[in-house]
């Protein structure tokens, strides 16, 4: 492994320790992507969810139902897992200056009382305000 992939695994590994068991405090979708708001006892994260992102809950809400999924669902959930959805992880963008990353194909799980979501997004940028 180079040097620049271990150094882009040890961030990772330390961005997605951070935000394990948070939770998410709001949401904004007015760019047309999703913006996930998550603040941790360090820092306060922007997950910006981008390309086609594909959202499943348990029990399932379906797209008929006059209560059909929301984004505003997913506050107030927590963070159970976030991790690269392949094996092979693709990295597309580091910028540990302004603390921003972004990655191919991840995979999010959230935890709440009611519902649980697995988000499956193509573009996903870590950052924070």
């Amino acid at each position: 492994m180079d040097m620049d992939n271990e150094h882009t695994n040890k961030l990772w590994t330390q961005i997605n320790q951070e935000l394990i068991t948070h939770s998410i405090t709001r949401v904004d979708t007015s760019s047309g992507n999703l913006y996930l708001f998550v603040t941790t006892a360090k820092n306060k994260w922007i997950i910006i969810c981008g390309g086609l992102v594909k959202i499943a809950s348990i029990p399932e809400i379906k797209d008929e139902d006059e209560h059909a999924l929301r984004p505003e669902y997913l506050v107030n959930h927590s963070i159970n897992y976030l991790r690269p959805t392949y094996d092979e992880v693709q990295y597309w963008d580091i910028d540990t200056e302004n603390k921003f990353m972004s990655i191919d194909n991840v995979t999010i799980e959230l935890l709440g009382p009611n519902f649980s979501f697995l988000l499956q997004i193509d573009k996903l940028g870590l950052s924070m305000e």
